[in-house]
Parts: structure tokens; C-alpha cells; sequence
């Protein structure tokens, strides 16, 4: 059968199956789980027991909090207006947190809490043996070092800062402000005290800086006119020094003027880089009349083109009286006198024009050196008056702002009393709820610790399996086989025991052990192979592999004697570099015949015909076609025309033609066959062959229109529990059906 014939092969699913959903496989998961169920119990045992060690250890910490509310000044005059010293405006909340957290007033908390004494009941400050250092012998511990009171008072404010929580609740002004600790009565002591020395370094920073108001003002004012005074004599100095005169659209102008010579000096560098390969060739022939002559350019001069044609008419004049008269006579003599005349006439000529190039040339770049002068000038003006009026613009805006200040300054100090009360504004704040002392720890939450340790114990371990799974790159079940290489597995032969390869080699299984679970797997690969043709009447069939050692010979030749049994078959050893189809069945007294070198190398060589070739095996019905042989190049004896006729004579005489051939990675021979037949099996060790090395095979052979009839997965080792890598096709199903080994 032609495979031009065949109708197209579906080779994204096969048929009767259902491609799987690509995402989220729930039952791969859960068969990974229950794969690798010891190391996720182990970390999650792990997980949990470190948790509960971390719960048991860890220090109960209470936290009390106090309300504050403040609510903004009308702040309306006076010098606060100029510097924001309280911060009406946006800023006005986020500045009074920033005093709550400021070192003033933790150092107000520490002094009213006696913070950092050594006898304070914080356990901020006591210094106790770490848990992991308890169980050493006293005579180990260091003994303790004398605290330096500066330093422990530092210490103690720092901690105030760092461990104070205040939140402001939305919509309203009211603050709470918050502290953790060990001891529930210095949490709630520790709030409290932080809201009333807050209130007191408010009310005492404000009273410190109404009085410096009007020494500020006083002092200022003065300093201000003469700045004012200073900045107008300043801008009076420059427009005289400058001399200028503020003359409106005087920037278009010199704007105008450059772009004018900016646009002309384009203009210019365009012809000069136009001109500029005529120059040069001419510069370089100009000694050379006869160079100059083939300078296109040049011959299209109308004087030139003139001198030209005159010269090659006397020149061809002369040329036509040399048939006819000897170089002495009058007229030749005549002739040629007048044909050097004209030749000289011609090379005058082009010299002109060459000297009128290079003339144009060179002013053409004077005129570019002059407008490049032009245009730096007219930049240069440009500049300076750039300058000029950021400069100009620059004294204004001094003089303008310091007008400005000076008025401001003088108003406010206008309606500012130092002296009396009402000047003194205090921000309205008061403590609207203290502190409590909470009763029990809110941390730490230990049921929490111990759920979290399970489950972080628990994801640990199903990531470690997950990378364990992903670490092995090689085909873990028949559906990922048939999911990752588009292709059906059509069949799968067990793995063959010591024992069983004993009473019989691999290769000659099937026609030894025909009872045997092997054997009933290699019917099961026959059925396939024909379902995946059932209209064909002969088939001819290639087998092949991605790497050597996949047992492609074995599979071929146990698949050539299944065939055997329904029709007449042929078995064609095209692995012409490592043939081993003789080896395993030649050798082993296996044929009619002794074994001989002729084969399928001395057929196509016309050595011997296809009849002498074909040896006959026990089996009535199976024949083989050695490799005889080797060749020194089996690729180009393979894609011969020699060979395909060959090849289709056996298709006309035997039902069926199994071709085992060279692996698709090792070399391309697989690569010419496979077109030549109906279609490929390729075979697949199990547990063996990484993922892109059969992808990469099976994308060769399809890219060139290789019909690849299926998979059959090779040596493959029977599992008696319920997850294997080929679950659904263990070797066992076979023994359920009465099919056992035969003694």
C-alpha cells in the first residue's frame, strides 16, 4: 500500500481515548501524595513538634492601650501661620504622632516609670539567660557586667520609641495609644504615662515658643528691608551693566536667523556628501586619462560627450580606411593624425571637466566652512541672550519674594501680643479613656502556632515531593506518554526475569515461550499495529527508537513472528551500522540455512538477487532479509532508488514487511524509511528514556511526514501494588485471562 494513499493521521488523540484537560490533575495528585507519603508525614510530624516546642517556650506578652483625643487649634494669626509651628494644615495629625513617638517624651515616660533603674519590673530591662543557655552549669554563665546609668537610660527610651503602637480612628480624631509587656500592670502604666507626657510637652514647647515670637519678628525685620533694598539695586545694577532693552520678539529673531543657517548648512552637507564619491574618484584618476574616461559622471558632460564621439568617429574612420589603403598612405597618415587630434581634444576635455568638479567641490566646502561659522555665531547670540534673561528673570523673582516676606513679616508682627494669653494658644487635648490592666496575654496564640506549624510542615513536604517527582525526568505513566509525545501506546512488553531469559532469549521468546505473559504481550502489540491500519490488506511496518539500547531488534523481531502467524512475512535488517537481527537469530540456528554474508547490501549491489538473499526461518511464514554487508555508506544505500525498489517488491510478495531500523537520534536513516513505508512503531524503554529525547525523536519523524502508527513501551517491570508508574497496563492483567508461562 502506498502511503500516499493512507488518509490522515490524527496524532493529537487516538481514537475511542479522550485527550486529557491540560491544568490541574487531581488524581495525579493525589497518587503523588500517596507516593511519597512518609516525607510529607515526616516534615509534618516535624512541623507540628516544632511548633508545639515554640508554643510551650514562648512568654505570655499582654498589651493595654489609652485614648487621646486632639482636636486642631484655630490658629488664624501670629507667626505660627508663617512657620506651621503646630501644623493646622493636612499635616497637623501626622505631626502630633510624630511627637508622640519623639524623644522628649518617651524621656517623660522613662522618668515618671523609672524606666531605667536596674529594680524596674519591665522585662525590657531584666536580663535573664536565654532558654537555650539554661540547662548550663552555673559556674559557665558570665557573670554580670555593671550597667552604665547614661547608657541604661538611653536603652530605656529607645525602647519606649520602638515599642509604642498609636493608630488614629478613621473619621474621628481620637488616638489609641498602645505597649506590650510581660507585665500587664507596666503595659497599662507605660500607656498612660505616654498620654499625659505627650499633653505636658505640648502645653511646655508651646509657652517656650510664644516667647521667642517677638525676638524672632524683632530680629528679623530689619534683616529682611535691607534684603529687600539689596535685591532692587541688584536688579537696577544688571539692567544697566547689560544695557538692555526689553524689546519684544527679539528671541524670534535670533531663533529665526539660526534656523535659517542651520537649514542652509543641511542643504549644503547634502550636495558635499552627493559630490563627495565623484571627488574622490577623480582625485584618484586624475593622473590617469583612461580612468578618468570610465567615470560615468564625467561622459555625461555635453562637451565631453561631444570631444567622445568625435574621437571614436575618427577612430573607427581610421579603422575603415585600414582595409583598404597600408599605414603609409596619405590618407591613413591623414587619418590618424586626425584621430590623435581628436583623442587629445577628448582627454582635454574630460580633464576640464574633472578640474570643474573638483572646483565645485572645494567651494562648496569653503561655503560649508562659512555657514558653519555663521550658525556657531548665531548660537552663540542665542546663548547670551538665554542667559541674559534667566538671569534677569532670576533678580526679579529674588527681589519679588523678598518684598514679600518683608510684608508678611510686617504684618504679622503687627498683630502679634507676646505678652498676652490670648496669644498663647494650647492645642485642645485631653485623654479621653486611660489604660486598664488586661486581665490575660492576647499573644501568643498557641492552637495558632501549632495549626501553622502542621501546615507549614505539611506544604514543606508536599513541595519536597513535588520536586523529587520533578527531578525525574523519564515517562511516569502511560497517559503522560501518550500526553506529552500525542501518540497512542499501543502496547507493552513486560520485563523478562533471569530465569525466563534462561529458558529463552528476549528475541526468540514469543516463538519459544508462545503461552508466556511476554508472549501474549507481543499478540496484544500485533492487534494494535493492525487496528491502527484496518483497512490494509498488507502493511508494511518500520521500527525504530530514539537511542540504541531500547530494544527496537528485540521488539521487531518478536513482532515480525506474531505476524508470521497470520500471513507471510519479512523481516528487513536496515540497521546497516549495528545490525543485530542476524546476530540474535542467524547465530542461534534459527533459519533453514547456514548463515551467509549476503544480505541487503549485496541485493542492491546487484551481488545477488532478492531470492538468493531471503532466508527462511522455521516458521513457514517468516523470512529475513539480513543486513549483510556493512557498508561505509549506509545512508545514501537506504535512500537509493536501488533500495525502494527493493522495499516494494517485498511489499508485493509477502503481507507484511517489519523494517528494523537505526535509532532517530543516533543517526537519520529513520528519518528516509519511515517515508517509505506505511508507518512507525516506535519503541520506548520504560524507567529509561528521558522526556525530550522521545519528544525530540518522535518531532523529527513527524516534521518530515512519518506516519508514526504508535508507542510501545519495552521492558516494562510489573507492580503489585495499586500506584505504578504503568498502572494501568502491568503485566499481571495478562495472567487473569489463564495466559501463564509454559514449563
Amino acid at each position: 500500500m502506498n502511503p500516499s494513499e493512507q488518509p490522515p493521521l490524527n496524532l493529537e488523540t487516538p481514537a475511542g481515548e479522550v485527550t486529557p484537560a491540560s491544568g490541574l490533575d487531581i488524581k495525579e495528585i493525589w497518587q503523588l501524595i500517596r507516593k511519597h507519603a512518609v516525607v510529607i508525614l515526616s516534615l509534618s510530624v516535624l512541623g507540628l513538634l516544632l511548633a508545639v516546642f515554640l508554643a510551650v517556650r514562648s512568654t505570655p506578652v499582654y498589651k493595654a492601650s489609652s485614648r487621646l483625643i486632639i482636636e486642631r487649634p484655630n490658629q488664624t494669626s501670629g507667626i505660627d501661620s508663617l512657620y506651621g509651628v503646630m501644623g493646622v494644615g493636612w499635616e497637623f495629625y501626622p505631626n502630633q504622632v510624630a511627637i508622640m513617638r519623639s524623644k522628649p517624651v518617651a524621656e517623660r515616660v522613662v522618668n515618671k516609670l523609672r524606666l531605667d533603674a536596674p529594680a524596674a519590673g519591665s522585662s525590657e530591662n531584666d536580663e535573664k539567660t536565654p532558654w537555650y543557655l539554661a540547662w548550663l552549669p552555673d559556674t559557665w554563665n558570665k557573670p554580670a557586667k555593671t550597667v552604665d546609668p547614661q547608657k541604661a537610660h538611653q536603652a530605656a527610651v529607645n525602647s519606649v520609641r520602638r515599642s509604642v503602637m498609636i493608630a488614629q480612628e478613621p473619621g474621628t480624631s481620637v488616638f489609641t495609644i498602645g505597649f506590650d509587656d510581660t507585665d500587664s500592670k507596666m503595659a497599662a502604666a507605660k500607656a498612660n504615662a505616654l498620654a499625659e507626657s505627650y499633653l505636658e510637652e505640648v502645653l511646655e514647647s508651646r509657652l517656650k515658643t510664644k516667647q521667642r515670637d517677638m525676638k524672632l519678628l524683632a530680629g528679623q525685620l530689619p534683616e529682611l528691608e535691607t534684603k529687600v533694598k539689596r535685591a532692587e539695586q541688584a536688579l537696577r545694577d544688571f539692567q544697566k551693566r547689560q544695557k538692555l532693552l526689553l524689546v519684544d520678539g527679539a528671541d524670534e529673531l535670533y531663533s529665526s536667523s539660526l534656523a535659517t543657517a542651520t537649514n542652509r548648512l543641511a542643504e549644503l552637507r547634502r550636495k558635499e556628501a552627493t559630490l563627495a564619491p565623484l571627488f574622490n574618484r577623480i582625485q584618484s584618476a586624475r593622473q590617469s586619462p583612461d580612468v578618468l574616461a570610465r567615470v560615468p559622471a564625467l561622459l555625461e558632460r555635453p562637451a565631453v560627450s561631444q570631444a567622445q564621439s568625435q574621437w571614436l568617429q575618427q577612430r573607427d574612420k581610421v579603422s575603415e580606411l585600414s582595409r583598404t589603403y597600408g599605414p603609409k598612405h596619405p590618407k591613413m597618415i591623414q587619418a590618424k593624425a586626425a584621430a590623435e587630434a581628436a583623442r587629445q581634444e577628448f582627454n582635454s576635455q574630460l580633464q576640464s571637466a574633472a578640474d570643474a568638479v573638483a572646483s565645485e567641490y572645494r567651494m562648496l566646502n569653503d561655503e560649508i566652512r562659512h555657514m558653519e561659522a555663521e550658525v556657531a555665531r548665531n548660537q552663540n547670540q542665542l546663548k547670551q541672550k538665554n542667559e541674559q534673561d534667566f538671569e534677569l528673570a532670576a533678580l526679579k523673582r529674588d527681589y519679588e519674594f523678598s518684598q514679600q516676606v518683608y510684608s508678611d513679616f510686617l504684618k504679622k508682627f503687627k498683630q502679634t501680643d507676646a505678652v498676652s494669653d490670648e496669644g498663647i494658644q494650647a492645642i485642645n487635648a485631653r485623654v479621653m479613656d486611660y489604660a486598664d490592666v488586661p486581665e490575660r496575654p492576647y499573644k501568643p496564640n498557641r492552637k495558632a502556632m501549632v495549626l501553622t506549624g502542621l501546615a507549614v510542615g505539611a506544604l514543606l513536604g508536599l513541595a519536597l515531593a513535588f520536586l523529587l517527582e520533578y527531578l525525574d525526568n523519564t515517562f511516569r505513566s502511560t497517559d503522560e506518554v501518550e500526553r506529552k509525545l500525542k501518540l497512542p501506546v499501543i502496547g507493552t512488553l513486560p520485563e523478562l526475569t533471569e530465569k525466563e531469559l534462561a529458558e529463552a532469549p528476549a528475541a526468540l521468546h514469543f516463538s519459544r515461550k508462545g503461552r508466556s505473559v511476554f508472549a501474549e504481550a507481543v499478540r496484544t502489540l500485533r492487534t494494535g499495529v493492525l487496528l491502527s491500519r484496518p483497512d490494509a490488506d498488507k502493511l508494511s511496518l518500520l521500527v525504530t527508537s530514539s537511542v540504541p539500547g531500547e530494544g527496537k531488534t528485540t521488539t521487531a523481531i518478536n513482532l515480525a513472528t506474531a505476524l508470521s502467524h497470520l500471513g507471510p512475512t519479512v523481516l528487513v535488517e536496515a540497521d546497516l551500522r549495528r545490525p543485530a537481527i542476524t546476530q540474535s537469530l542467524l547465530a542461534k540456528g534459527e533459519t533453514t540455512h547456514q548463515r551467509e554474508p549476503d544480505g541487503l547490501t549485496t541485493c542492491i549491489l546487484g551481488q545477488k538477487k532478492l531470492s538468493q538473499c531471503l532466508q527462511k526461518m522455521d516458521n513457514e511464514n517468516l523470512y529475513l532479509l539480513p543486513s549483510g554487508p556493512s557498508p561505509a555508506n549506509p545512508l545514501e544505500i537506504l535512500s537509493s532508488q536501488k533500495f525502494n525498489t527493493l522495499l516494494q517488491g517485498l511489499k508485493d510478495r509477502f503481507q507484511y514487511v517489519v523494517v528494523d531500523c537505526s535509532p532517530v537520534l543516533a543517526v537519520s536513516d529513520a528519518l528516509v524509511l519511515g517515508r517509505q513505508v506505511d508507518g512507525a512503531l516506535f519503541v520506548l524503554r520504560a524507567d529509561s528514556v528521558p522526556r525530550q529525547m522521545a519528544i525530540n525523536a518522535t518531532s523529527k519523524l513527524t516534521r518530515v511526514g512519518v506516519p508514526i502508527l504508535g508507542i510501545s513501551i519495552n521492558r516494562m517491570v510489573a507492580r503489585t501494588g495499586k500506584y505504578g508508574k504503568y498502572a494501568p497496563y502491568e503485566g499481571a492483567y495478562y495472567t487473569h485471562y489463564g495466559y501463564h508461562a509454559s514449563s
